[in-house]
């Protein structure tokens, strides 16, 4: 505890020499422009309704629309202008190890462990059997290493059952003495001059469209990465298994703008 208020300390100290109450006080003027458009929003909504329900006498009342636009312009522009301050500032790596690290210090066994997620083996299966772009076992690591993808799976939840799970993916890397198949990520800045890059999915059933490149080698790999993730309620388990270095998920634009799979 004592370590954990010292870190507070310190983070306020270093939030203290930053322009800490910009922020603050952004937040608050975002979050009064959002009511008073949501008021105005309502007001003319609850006006049109009652001018076209019911008729009433007298002079017809002509709906203030631009009213709503102009404030949803200054909201959009006060948020553009703020957040790219914001931007220019923060620390991405570092504000989301922190997080994770508050995540971290709640209470032990709130996550119950269920082995393979519902699709982990068909994942595997795509990597031995080279019908996905990308990272791929050997065409022999099964029968050769382990006789079935199920004794596959089985050894990998050996090796993370005990882990603490807080929430979000973790990856967990078991060397083998010999390689078991290729690595098939490769930083854009590590291609050879020249080298088509295209954009497209990885293969039947993928949404995301990744950086894809052929024609370029890949690594031979000893390297087996298991991904630990959450499921329904407050169930964890292994999502996937494949050879290589652990990668982060699709939502981490930066390191797949970077990085491409090879074909």
């Amino acid at each position: 505890m004592e370590c954990k208020i010292k870190e507070h300390e310190k983070l306020l100290d270093e939030l203290s020499a930053h322009n800490a109450v910009f922020a603050s006080n952004f937040s608050r003027n975002l979050e009064s422009c959002a009511a008073n458009l949501d008021r105005v929003a309502r007001a003319v909504v609850g006006d049109y309704v009652a001018a076209n329900s019911v008729q009433k006498k007298g002079a017809k009342k002509v709906l203030d629309y631009p009213l709503v636009i102009d404030i949803a312009q200054d909201l959009h522009a006060k948020l553009i202008n703020g957040l790219s301050h914001i931007t220019k500032i923060i620390n991405f790596p570092k504000a989301q190890k922190y997080w994770r690290d508050v995540q971290s210090w709640g209470c032990k066994g709130k996550y119950v462990f269920i082995g393979c997620i519902r699709g982990a083996k068909e994942y595997v299966e795509r990597d031995t059997k080279g019908q996905i772009i990308g990272a791929g076992f050997f065409p022999d690591f099964i029968p050769k290493v382990f006789p079935r993808t199920e004794d596959l799976m089985y050894f990998a939840i050996q090796q993370v059952k005990d882990l603490d799970f807080h929430g979000y993916a973790v990856s967990v890397e078991t060397k083998f003495p010999e390689p078991i198949g290729y690595d098939g990520v490769v930083a854009l800045k590590d291609l050879p001059s020249g080298t088509m890059i295209t954009k497209e999915t990885r293969g039947d059933g993928e949404r995301d469209v990744v950086n894809i490149v052929s024609g370029v080698e890949k690594r031979v790999t000893n390297n087996l990465v298991i991904i630990l993730g959450s499921h329904l309620r407050n169930w964890y388990g292994i999502h996937t298994i494949y050879p290589g270095s652990p990668s982060p998920c699709f939502r981490d634009a930066d390191f797949w703008n970077a990085h491409a799979f090879i074909k």
